[in-house]
């Protein structure tokens, strides 16, 4: 992979990964550093935004995600090295319309507006994962992060149309199912869609 990355000349990747929660964006981004990858929500002021969005509701909540958002990409351009960040604004306006603080209308006017005025990534990896699949996850991380993540088959169907819609938006959009999948394959896959970028 290094290898292969070190060919693509001075300008570094930037991989966003996407999917609505429990579809392991935290376990893949965990297995890229020692491919060259800098996790830039692991920054100092990543993780202070992300914070203090985490502190707000409704449509305040959006609004600091976003920000957070902006400001990772920021971070990204200052980084030395590949990069990997999780989730952008594709996933911040698809939970805002799953649940149910923006209509669609409203989610869709925004993401134009993101599309035209963000930075856009090397490339965004969106994992899907089924609902059952997701919910398992969900519930054995739970505890863990101290918080419950809402599973319902509205809410995730919801969260999906949005990111389809958005993904139209974006042509370093890639897809990749990891409900069957082993951290590990889902590894491999992304260092193959990498490379064949």
């Amino acid at each position: 992979m290094n290898e292969i990355l070190k060919t693509r000349g001075p300008r570094n990747v930037w991989l966003v990964i996407e999917g609505d929660n429990g579809a392991g964006k935290d376990t893949l981004a965990a297995q890229l550093p020692p491919v060259g990858f800098e996790i830039i929500n692991a920054h100092a002021i990543a993780q202070s935004a992300e914070k203090r969005a985490r502190t707000f509701s409704g449509e305040d909540k959006v609004s600091a995600f976003l920000e957070y958002n902006r400001l990772c990409a920021e971070l990204v351009l200052g980084a030395r090295s590949h990069a990997v960040q999780i989730r952008y604004w594709p996933s911040t306006l698809a939970a805002a319309y799953a649940d149910e603080i923006m209509t669609w209308e409203q989610a869709q006017d925004v993401a134009s507006l993101q599309a035209k005025l963000s930075v856009q990534p090397t490339i965004i990896l969106y994992l899907e994962c089924n609902l059952d699949e997701r919910a398992k996850r969900i519930t054995m991380r739970g505890p863990l992060l101290n918080r419950t993540d809402d599973v319902t088959e509205r809410r995730a169907a919801r969260h999906k149309a949005a990111m389809a819609a958005f993904s139209k938006r974006l042509n370093q959009w890639r897809n990749l199912d990891c409900s069957t999948l082993s951290p590990k394959e889902v590894f491999t896959q992304t260092l193959e869609i990498l490379n064949n970028k």
